[in-house]
C-alpha cells in the first residue's frame, strides 16, 4: 500500500513541477563582438551580451511567423520590447575571448502568456503614425474631448477644478519646465478645470518623470531608443487619484538626431498620458457636480 502511496505521490509531484513549468518558453543564443579601439572588454561583453539576448529570442520557433510576415523595423521593435520587458532568470557566460574579440552565451526564459501580450501590445502600437517636432504645435486637444463620454453639463466656470503641473524630473536628478509646457498645452482645452501656476491653491497637482531615457547604437545605420515615462495624478491632500506609466522601444536611423527622435517619442507619449489624466480629472469633476446639493 505504502509503495503504491509513495508511487501516486511521485506522479502528482511530476505533474505538478510539469504543470508549473509547461508555460515558460527557453530562449539562448550565442553571439561574438569585436572590441573598438580603446575599448575594455567589459564594454564589448555588455554589447556582445545585449546581441545575444535579442537573437535568443528573435530565433525562437514562436516568432518565426511574425518575422516572415512584419517588416524589420516592425519585428525588431517587437523582439526588444520582448526581451527588455519579459526576458527573465537569464545567465551570460563568456565562450571565448582574445585582444581582439569576446563571445558569449545568453539563455534566458520567457512566460508564454508574456510573450503573447507583448505580440499583441506590439501588433497594436504597429502602424502608428510618428509624431513630428511639431507635435507641440499641432495637437488639438479639442479632440480628446470628442473621445470621452458625451458631456450633458459642465461645471461654473468658478466651480472648475484647478490643476498645477509639477516641473518634469529626469532620471539623472534634472528638471524641465519646458516638458510641464507640453503637458500644460495638451490639457488646456477641457470645460472642467483649470490649469494654474500656483501650486498652493490647486486642487490637483500632477507629476511627471522620466524614468529611463537609453539610446544604444545597434549598427552603423540605426540605434535603439529605450524610454520610460511615470506621470502621477494627486488630490491637493495627497491622495493618488491615476498614475499612468509607459515604457516604449523604438529603431530609428540615422535621418534625424538623436535628439530628434527622443523628443518625438517624448511627445508622443506625453500625448497619450495626457488623454488619460483628462479623463480622471473630469471624472472627479463629475462626480463633485453630483455629490453638490442644488442651491
Amino acid at each position: 500500500m505504502k509503495t503504491a502511496l509513495y508511487f501516486l505521490s511521485a506522479v502528482f509531484c511530476a505533474t505538478e513541477a510539469y504543470a508549473q513549468t509547461e508555460n515558460i518558453i527557453n530562449a539562448s543564443a550565442e553571439a561574438c563582438e569585436e572590441l573598438k579601439e580603446g575599448e575594455d572588454k567589459a564594454s564589448a561583453r555588455v554589447r556582445a551580451i545585449d546581441k545575444a539576448s535579442f537573437s535568443s529570442v528573435e530565433n525562437l520557433p514562436y516568432l518565426q511567423k511574425y518575422k516572415a510576415n512584419l517588416n524589420s523595423h516592425d519585428f525588431n521593435v517587437m523582439i526588444y520590447g520582448i526581451v527588455d520587458e519579459f526576458l527573465e532568470n537569464t545567465t551570460a557566460k563568456t565562450t571565448s575571448e582574445d585582444d581582439k574579440n569576446i563571445c558569449v552565451s545568453v539563455s534566458g526564459q520567457i512566460k508564454e502568456e508574456n510573450l503573447k501580450s507583448s505580440i499583441e501590445k506590439a501588433l497594436e502600437e504597429r502602424g502608428k503614425d510618428a509624431p513630428t517636432d511639431m507635435v507641440f504645435e499641432n495637437i488639438d486637444t479639442s479632440e480628446t474631448l470628442k473621445n470621452t463620454e458625451e458631456i450633458s453639463a459642465v461645471p461654473d466656470v468658478e466651480e472648475r477644478g484647478l490643476v498645477y503641473i509639477a516641473p518634469t524630473t529626469f532620471y539623472n536628478g534634472a528638471t524641465s519646465d519646458n516638458h510641464s509646457k507640453l503637458l500644460k498645452h495638451l490639457m488646456s482645452n477641457s470645460n472642467f478645470f483649470y490649469i494654474t501656476d500656483n501650486m498652493e491653491i490647486a486642487d490637483f497637482i500632477i507629476y511627471t518623470n522620466v524614468e529611463k531615457a537609453k539610446i544604444e547604437v545597434m549598427d552603423e545605420n540605426s540605434s535603439k531608443l529605450q524610454m520610460s515615462i511615470d506621470f502621477r495624478l494627486l488630490s491637493s491632500d495627497g491622495t493618488e487619484i491615476a498614475e499612468e506609466k509607459q515604457s516604449r522601444t523604438i529603431v530609428f536611423d540615422k535621418s534625424q538626431t538623436e535628439q530628434q527622435n527622443a523628443q518625438k517619442l517624448l511627445k508622443n507619449m506625453y500625448a497619450k498620458a495626457s488623454r488619460r489624466l483628462i479623463n480622471e480629472l473630469e471624472k472627479s469633476e463629475k462626480q463633485k457636480m453630483k455629490n453638490t446639493p442644488l442651491q
